[in-house]
C-alpha cells in the first residue's frame, strides 16, 4: 500500500477562509460548487488545529457540491480512502465516492459525532483524482457546518 494523498487541513495557507464557489486549493485538491451560497471555512478539528468547513445554504442533490482530490491510480489498482466527517445535523448525511469511470459509493454519516469514512474506490481507467460528492447536505444556513479531517487516499 502506498499513500497518494494526505491532508490534515491545518494549514492557514491551504485555501483561503470563507471563500465562496469553487476553488482550488493549494495542494491540488478542488472545491467545486453549483449553488451560488456555498463556501469553506476553516472550523473545529476532529484532532489538530483545523477541518474543513462546508457551508452550504442551498437544498442540494449530490451533483451540486464536490470535491476532487489528486490521487493517481492505473486501472488494476484501487484506492482507499479515509477521512473523518462531522455532521452538525438531526439526521443522517448520505455522501458519494467515485473514481472517474467507475461505481459511486453510498455513505452515511451519522447525526452528532466525528465518524471515520472508509471507502475503496475502483475504476476500469486510469485515473488521477477521486471525487467526493456533498451535494445531500443539508441547508446549513449560515452558521452550521459538516466538516472533513484528517483524510488519506492509499493505493494498492
Amino acid at each position: 500500500m502506498t499513500r497518494v494523498f494526505s491532508q490534515n487541513y491545518d494549514s492557514t495557507s491551504l485555501f483561503p477562509d470563507g471563500a465562496m464557489g469553487s476553488i482550488r486549493f493549494s495542494d491540488g485538491e478542488e472545491f467545486n460548487t453549483l449553488g451560488p451560497t456555498t463556501y469553506v471555512r476553516r472550523n473545529s478539528a476532529y484532532r489538530g488545529a483545523y477541518s474543513l468547513g462546508i457551508y452550504q445554504a442551498h437544498a442540494g442533490a449530490y451533483s451540486n457540491t464536490w470535491m476532487s482530490f489528486p490521487a493517481s491510480a492505473r486501472s488494476d489498482e484501487t484506492l482507499r480512502v479515509s477521512f473523518w466527517a462531522y455532521n452538525p445535523f438531526s439526521s443522517s448525511v448520505t455522501i458519494y465516492l467515485q473514481r472517474a469511470g467507475g461505481s459511486r459509493l453510498t455513505q452515511s454519516v451519522p447525526p452528532g459525532s466525528w465518524t471515520l469514512v472508509t471507502a475503496d474506490v475502483r475504476s476500469g481507467l486510469s485515473t488521477g483524482t477521486v471525487s467526493l460528492f456533498l451535494g445531500d447536505v443539508p441547508n446549513g444556513g449560515g452558521g452550521v457546518s459538516f466538516r472533513i479531517d484528517e483524510l488519506t487516499i492509499d493505493r494498492f
